[in-house]
């Protein structure tokens, strides 16, 4: 297995079958930010991968290209190319079996069952032109709001959200690559509502949860969790065993007094903020509902078959027209 040191990289290669010519790593986005060391790495890993993206070439090409994204999916997996290579490769099978650039024009469009109640039920989104204090992009998420009895009790509701989880993971993956280099989001979670009725439905959250960290790596440097109630310590407790410890290491929760803490995160600060937090800025137009599951199958039915097309704003990054939306 090649592996590589966290600390200070070194690539061993299994065979001389898997040494590339040098003009066979020229890539496209590379960046400065990376030393001599993550750039072995990142070659080896472009080297492992090369039979794959050469088989997978609509789908996979042009992330193999960016030295950014393959540095991601090294740090997922502790430098170990083999563990990276694999990682890279069933997170582009999932998003093939997924089809991607198919939900992403579903949604715009408005017109499939699920694209509709993903935007009335689904509980998180991307905040157009809004960048961290590092130049990453910044989603909001209102867990708090998230009606896990009603997906619970309508199975294809559930699918649904699924789908829209998988649109608003992708959109931030997206939203890092066209930062550029090791740029991350942030994540701004809102707990308002929460309650201890979240430990009944736990098992429908790790299946929505759990799309996350085997497909999309190193998105996020900190998810920061605001207006956490009395019950978080027991619900926190539960959801955490079913994370990566890389996952619950960028998780901090915080009570209702988080300006302190969020505001220099964000760049500008206090008017970017949702209003819902107390900030400047409305973002209805771009993010789902977070409404209860009866409350959006009550719209959806009174919609009939006319479809009802959402703003679209450019997430960046991609190829495929999935970034083309903000979920």
């Amino acid at each position: 297995m090649a592996s590589l040191a966290a600390s200070a990289p070194a690539v061993t290669m299994d065979s001389p079958a898997n040494v590339a010519d040098p003009a066979d790593l020229a890539a496209t986005g590379t960046d400065s930010t990376f030393d001599d060391s993550e750039r072995e790495g990142i070659a080896a890993l472009r080297i492992r991968l090369r039979q794959f993206c050469a088989s997978h070439a609509d789908s996979a090409a042009h992330l193999c290209a960016e030295d950014a994204t393959l540095w991601r999916y090294l740090v997922a997996r502790e430098w170990v190319v083999e563990d990276a290579a694999t990682m890279f490769e069933q997170s582009i099978l999932f998003k093939i079996d997924k089809d991607f650039p198919r939900l992403a024009r579903e949604y715009v469009a408005q017109d499939a069952f699920w694209a509709r109640m993903s935007k009335r039920c689904f509980y998180a989104g991307f905040l157009p032109g809004v960048r961290n204090s590092g130049g990453g992009p910044v989603a909001v998420e209102r867990l708090g709001l998230l009606d896990l009895k009603g997906m619970y009790n309508h199975p294809d509701v559930f699918d649904a959200c699924i789908k829209g989880y998988c649109s608003y993971l992708e959109n931030c993956f997206n939203g890092v690559r066209a930062a550029g280099g090791k740029k991350k989001a942030l994540i701004i979670g809102d707990l308002t509502g929460l309650s201890m009725s979240f430990l009944w439905y736990i098992n429908t959250f790790k299946q929505l949860a759990s799309v996350g960290p085997d497909n999309f790596p190193e998105v996020t440097y900190l998810v920061v969790m605001v207006n956490a109630p009395a019950a978080v310590t027991a619900i926190w407790a539960a959801v955490s065993v079913f994370l990566p410890a890389r996952t619950k290491a960028k998780v901090k929760i915080l009570g209702t007094n988080f300006l302190d803490e969020v505001l220099p995160e964000l760049d500008g600060g206090l008017a970017v903020l949702p209003d819902y937090l107390g900030g400047g800025a409305n973002y209805d137009a771009f993010l789902p509902c977070a409404m209860s599951v009866e409350e959006g199958l009550a719209e959806v039915a009174a919609l009939g078959d006319a479809p009802a097309a959402v703003t679209a704003a450019a997430g960046g990054g991609g190829e495929d027209g999935s970034e083309d939306f903000v979920f």
